[in-house]
């Protein structure tokens, strides 16, 4: 599976004058970085090649960070990005865009889940560019959408019903708090 971010030209926090003498202050918002739940997309479509039927689900959350320190460019491997720690293991901040899917069992309890052959639950983990385009420190705030693709048609059992819990980090490594997604079903 792979994660295509799609960006929403974020709102920046400015400074806007009005008149000669009236400005509006930059809002304040955490250095960590908070987010809220948008919306789920679900569609049936095909692969980028047009080969594979496919389900495809978007994510959307609202963001909003105190100085603008989000998103890694794909350069970005050295510690603290490193993909893997010292001693061998993966390093959690390789990535800074965190998902887990949950489907709901007969009893109606949430379970993690991972798809077909997927075997680790950072499988779906990815990274989101910067937001901020200037690079400098402000506060920002606007939708990061994120598609999830190549879940092949029968990789995931027609009527599931899926969610997903989503977070996101930081270039200092804040992490956000979790939301959770509106439930779908596999068509």
């Amino acid at each position: 599976m792979t994660l295509f971010p799609t960006l929403r030209l974020p709102l920046l926090g400015a400074t806007l004058s009005l008149g000669a003498t009236s400005c509006l202050s930059p809002p304040e918002y955490s250095d960590t970085p908070e987010i809220e739940f948008n919306r789920v997309e679900y569609t049936v479509g095909f692969d980028p090649d047009g080969a594979v039927e496919t389900d495809n689900v978007t994510v959307v959350i609202n963001f909003r960070d105190g100085d603008g320190d989000l998103g890694l460019e794909s350069q970005n491997r050295n510690p603290p990005y490193s993909e893997f720690l010292p001693d061998g293991s993966r390093n959690r901040f390789f990535n800074n865009y965190f998902i887990r899917i949950f489907r709901r069992n007969q009893q109606g309890n949430w379970e993690p889940y991972l798809p077909g052959a997927s075997t680790s639950p950072d499988e779906y983990d990815s990274r989101y560019p910067p937001l901020n385009p200037d690079g400098r420190e402000q506060p920002l705030r606007g939708d990061l959408s994120f598609k999830l693709f190549s879940l092949a048609k029968g990789r995931i059992p027609s009527g599931s019903v899926l969610r997903f819990e989503v977070t996101i980090a930081d270039r200092a490594l804040n992490v956000s708090n979790a939301v959770v997604t509106d439930p779908i079903t596999i068509r």
